[in-house]
């Protein structure tokens, strides 16, 4: 598992400081918009932006800090950040067994893996509570396009995208149309 550590450590690492950086941005959006008057819009970040930010308009520091407290809110919502695909649902387990043992002490991440042979309703209960969403998705080509198909699974926060043995994927046909599929409907940048 020495090339997969590989991947995993530097995923792991990368998240471990976007959280870093968007509870400091949130911290920092709330203290701004404390000394700003108007405490309960920066604070809460479910509180909309924008009636916020047009209470405030003519102080265009109230706004900034609006706007980074929309940002840190939009950021730390729930949703998959690293979507990795496997060939065959062993992989992906010792996949997630991966993630897992090096996330071990890091808080927050979690790890799911979706493959086929499962009922699809099962996986589909899994993104229907935002709470229960993983940062990080490990699954075969099949079951994450079926995913996507049935409408439960965003990937428009995600910023890793794995093909693990690239190769043994994209020979089999219908594996690659799957593939191509589900990297088609992530983020061009990533």
């Amino acid at each position: 598992m020495g090339k997969t550590a590989v991947f995993v450590l530097s995923i792991l690492q990368q998240l471990n400081v976007d959280s870093s950086s968007s509870s400091a941005a949130a911290a920092a959006a709330a203290s701004a918009g404390s000394s700003g008057g108007n405490a309960g819009a920066a604070a809460s970040p479910s509180a909309a932006a924008a009636p916020a930010a047009t209470k405030r308009s003519g102080d265009p520091a109230a706004a900034a800090a609006d706007a980074a407290a929309a940002a840190a809110a939009a950021a730390a919502a729930p949703g998959v950040v690293c979507l990795g695909l496997a060939h065959t649902r062993e992989l992906a387990f010792q996949i997630k067994n991966e993630f897992e043992r090096f996330s071990k002490y890091l808080k927050g991440i979690k790890v799911e893996v979706v493959y086929g042979g499962v009922p699809l309703q099962k996986h589909l209960e899994l993104f229907a509570d935002p709470k229960r969403v993983p940062a990080i998705l490990i699954g075969t080509p099949g079951r994450v396009l079926a995913l996507l198909k049935n409408k439960c699974l965003d990937t428009s926060k995600i910023a890793h995208f794995v093909l693990d043995e690239c190769d043994k994927c994209l020979e089999k046909l219908d594996m690659r149309k799957d593939v191509q599929a589900i990297f088609v409907a992530t983020p061009k940048k990533k």
